[in-house]
């Protein structure tokens, strides 16, 4: 079974709408919203009311003369319905 979460985003903005039951994380980029919608009502046994995927683009960096990229990384944005909340999750945003 593939990894669908990689890690949680801390940010201030990510901070600021937990508030309005919306977490970020980074995801595995071949997943889909579907996917992640089943993996949180598998692993966390909440409810998600949408799934929101950002597609970030990687740098171009350049070594000498060799041009190279950054991977490309995948952004989830779970939207939880009003009367779920992960608290567990809580903690480690504030």
């Amino acid at each position: 079974m593939k990894t669908i979460l990689e890690n949680i985003i801390i940010t201030e903005k990510s901070s600021a709408m937990i508030d309005s039951n919306k977490y970020t994380f980074k995801v595995n980029p071949n997943v889909n919203k579907i996917q992640i919608k089943q993996f949180f009502l598998e692993k966390y046994n909440v409810k998600v009311a949408k799934v929101n995927i950002v597609k970030i683009k990687g740098k171009i960096k350049r070594r000498g003369k060799v041009l190279g990229r950054t991977q490309d990384k995948t952004k989830a944005i779970v939207t939880l319905q009003a009367d779920q909340n992960l608290d567990d999750l809580k903690g480690i945003f504030n």
